[in-house]
């Protein structure tokens, strides 16, 4: 062989080496990929998103365009099609028409957007749904989010010296574990699937505490933070500083360094401040939000001692369905607070771990305290009375502790995995682990028969549940789901068996007891989340209708709202109709109060989050209404309610076609006006009682709770005075035009709200709480232009504190990476 031809297999040699390491490298990513893929197999092949619209089947103005036997399939996800989908859309209009998506217009008579966490618009994948159509972007940002979670674990299970496969199967129970799937479109979810970033940088960072490692801890406690259910940021915080305490006082202890724990400690101590800092802009303004409700007192009543679950609820670790179905709509209660299934065989790993990977890997101590601490307390545990006392713990309910519980067993079912991949002959240990397996099955079977013979029927604070499994056997009722879901549960549980025991006697290798896990666990998990959430066509995404287009047509500025199930709260927000109903937990307490006036059951559903109009309560003939600027009322198009909105001449039907009833109010107020009498009231609730008796004329004088700088005129409007013209309305700004001869109030129908600034004639000048809700400035006489703008103070100054640290720490970590390079 000459030299040219050795040269060329040496290269040839070296590519080969470089294909071979790329896919050892890359193998995990792409089975995680492929499941994925198969999660979301509808919308590759047929292009549907997983937007659950088909909640808008059975309500107005869609029903009619929905097929007379249109089966829906989830009936609880109703949180992302009234409040998720419809705040992205505003969002998405927003930023195309120039702005920041600061405030939304559309809901709850106004509220802020941007500046709340809850809608995790600062997550970065959400980029998406600003360049791409929002359904499709939709779609797109929850398969990526699916797909980073499992990368996340598996980057930190590696981190914790586990092989391959067992970092794998981690991944892949984390990923679709029962409270990712059943919160996979809402913030709970994208919270809990971000947590395994921030572990997977503290835990480089308590290994070596390096500037690029600080920064990297930083940045995904951020990106954590970003996911916007701050519940779980905190239960998720609270598990990352107990895991770094943990690991810097067993790494002092291996080496016997005593002093280097605390000042790791420190180190990632601040680094986990500094990531908290970087959610500033909204932080500071949920904060001051929070000061405009009773949401924190409500809950800290409601979550004391944090509750517990019945015991009843402890088979649906093993049987999901056993209480019903959201297909089927059977479920006896809240389906999504109560499902904590993480899959069969992953309890088993779990105990595998538990009982013995514990001497190898220590953090088998943590993760198992940890999983039985958040197990604990999610049924009832007598520790809970200790541990609420944490800061923020009592604002959040038990079930969503079920996140921690998850994410403990994806990492303890690794543990497990990689205990039976290691090459054992003790017969004694043999004997231990058939042990184990064999009282985890035992507890099982005593769990569904305890269920069965005595939890049962115990059924909820509301419902009693009368159906078992026993029950439905003697009425013959086998080809009920639940049977289906008994069978599902003995074939994984008969398949975690037969794995285990043929690893055990030695059938089969290590190589292939890995791959069998990851099969079951994916065939278990994985189909088990795609029947809980199934994708629609785009084209039963709201769908434009006749009526729509008729609000749509009107050029004026307006508020309207629907009957019952005629518009649900925030959904008109997708269409740019401003609602005077919503779906907000965090409403201000002045604008429930009002809304409760207009109809005392206007709230309603967990803790009356959702605010709407009841034919049988409202009262539509309310001042508070006219206020509210509510121009027209929608209705079913069989105008089953039209003699009671038409009995006062108010209200005359303006629209009727096969999708809903439009109703005009002939006296609503107008979005923006001018008054020159004002009397001060320092009692907010006096004005708003006098307002909604009727009282008070509004057209001729605003109710105010501090003193104009000026006394006005008292005069009534002169003739041929200039109406007010609002030359500009967008989401952030208000721009309007007036004359006044004499000193007057501009009133304008908006939510009175801090961070909303005026100027007048291009001067600063304060703006008036008028009429208990509303906005107001002072006019001299003479031509004036008013301008409002959304710029709340926290989140400008918290954005340059925000991008000033992000631009550091990217600096800080591309020095570190050359300077590793270099050393390398």
């Amino acid at each position: 062989m000459n030299a040219e031809e050795h040269g060329q297999e040496r290269k040839t040699l070296r590519k080969d080496n470089h294909i071979v390491r790329l896919w050892n490298c890359s193998w995990p990513l792409l089975v995680l990929g492929l499941l994925v893929a198969m999660f979301f197999w509808r919308s590759i092949l047929f292009g549907e998103v997983l937007v659950p619209a088909d909640l808008l089947s059975p309500r107005f103005p869609w029903k009619p365009y929905f097929p007379p036997d249109f089966q829906i399939h989830n009936h609880y996800a109703s949180d992302i099609i009234d409040s998720q989908y419809p705040a992205r859309a505003v969002a998405r209009h927003t930023i195309h028409s120039g702005q920041l998506p600061l405030w939304d217009p559309y809901t709850s008579g106004g509220k802020p957007l941007g500046t709340m966490p809850i809608y995790a618009l600062s997550f970065p994948p959400n980029v998406l749904l600003w360049l791409l159509p929002l359904d499709v972007s939709f779609t797109l940002v929850t398969a990526i989010r699916l797909f980073i979670s499992g990368v996340a674990m598996f980057a930190f299970l590696r981190e914790l010296q586990l092989g391959k496969m067992p970092a794998l199967v981690g991944s892949t129970i984390f990923a679709f574990n029962g409270f990712v799937i059943v919160w996979l479109n809402a913030t709970a979810g994208t919270t809990l699937s971000l947590a395994p970033l921030a572990f997977w940088a503290g835990e480089r960072t308590i290994k070596k505490a390096s500037v690029g490692n600080l920064c990297l801890l930083a940045l995904t406690v951020g990106i954590l933070v970003s996911g916007g259910f701050l519940a779980v940021v905190l239960y998720v915080l609270y598990a990352l500083s107990g895991y770094l305490t943990f690991r810097a006082g067993l790494l002092a202890w291996q080496q016997r360094h005593g002093r280097e724990a605390p000042r790791k400690l420190i180190r990632t101590g601040l680094a986990i401040v500094v990531g908290i800092a970087l959610m500033t802009p909204q932080l500071w303004s949920f904060w001051e939000h929070l000061e405009l409700t009773s949401y924190d007192t409500q809950r800290a009543t409601q979550q004391r001692g944090l509750g517990s679950e019945p015991l009843h609820n402890l088979i649906r670790y093993l049987i999901p369905d056993y209480y019903g179905e959201p297909a089927a709509n059977d479920f006896f209660d809240v389906y999504p607070e109560h499902t904590g299934y993480v899959g069969i065989l992953p309890l088993f790993l779990s105990a595998l771990a538990l009982a013995f990977a514990w001497r190898q890997h220590k953090a088998v101590w943590f993760f198992g305290l940890l999983g039985m601490l958040a197990f604990g307390m999610v049924f009832g545990a007598p520790f809970n009375r200790w541990i609420v006392r944490l800061p923020g713990l009592n604002l959040g309910g038990s079930p969503r502790l079920k996140s921690i519980f998850a994410f403990s067993v994806a990492v303890l079912a690794a543990f497990g995995l990689d205990f039976l991949q290691q090459q054992w002959k003790s017969g004694r240990l043999i004997r231990k682990t058939i042990a184990v397996v064999a009282l985890v099955a035992g507890i099982q079977g005593a769990v569904i028969l305890l269920t069965e013979r005595y939890w049962g029927p115990g059924g909820s604070a509301s419902h009693v549940f009368d159906r078992s499994l026993r029950w439905l056997w003697e009425r013959g009722a086998l080809r009920h789901h639940l049977f289906e879901d008994f069978l599902l549960y003995l074939l994984w549980l008969q398949g975690s068996l037969v794995l285990l025991t043929a690893r055990v006697k030695g059938f089969i290798s290590r190589r292939w007891v890995g791959m069998g896990a990851l099969i079951l666990i994916s065939l278990d998990l994985v189909g088990w989340g795609i029947s809980y959430n199934r994708p629609v066509h785009r084209d039963q995404v709201f769908p434009q209708t006749p009526g729509i287009t008729f609000l749509q047509s009107d050029q004026d500025l307006f508020r309207v709202t629907g009957l019952e199930d005629v518009f649900p709260p925030s959904t008109l927000g997708v269409y740019q109709l401003q609602d005077i109903a919503g779906h907000d937990p965090l409403a201000p307490d002045r604008y429930r109060q009002a809304l409760q006036l207009i109809d005392p059951d206007t709230r309603f559903g967990v803790r009356g989050t959702i605010m709407r109009l009841n034919s049988k309560t409202v009262d539509l003939g309310s001042p508070l209404l006219d206020l509210m600027n509510l121009k027209y009322i929608a209705d079913h198009p069989l105008a089953y309610n039209e003699e009671f909105i038409t009995q006062d001449s108010t209200f005359v039907k303006v629209y009727g076609g096969p999708d809903i009833a439009i109703y005009e109010n002939t006296e609503v107020l107008p979005r923006c006006y001018v008054v020159s009498q004002a009397e001060v009231v320092a009692d907010p609730e006096v004005i708003l009682a006098r307002l909604a008796s009727g009282q008070v004329d509004p057209r001729e004088i605003a109710l105010l709770e501090e003193e104009p700088p000026e006394p006005l005129s008292g005069k009534s409007e002169a003739e041929g005075q200039v109406v007010p013209e609002i030359v500009s309305y967008t989401a952030n700004r208000v721009v309007i035009q007036t004359e006044v001869k004499d000193s007057a109030l501009l009133v304008l129908g908006d939510t009175y709200y801090p961070g909303w600034k005026a100027s007048l004639d291009g001067q600063p000048t304060k703006i008036y709480q008028a009429n208990y809700l509303f906005r107001a400035v002072f006019l001299p006489p003479g031509e004036h232009k008013v301008e409002f703008v959304f710029r709340p103070r926290p989140y400008y100054l918290g954005q340059v504190v925000r991008f000033s640290a992000i631009l550091t720490m990217a600096a800080a970590l591309l020095w570190d990476w050359k300077r590793r390079r270099k050393e390398a």
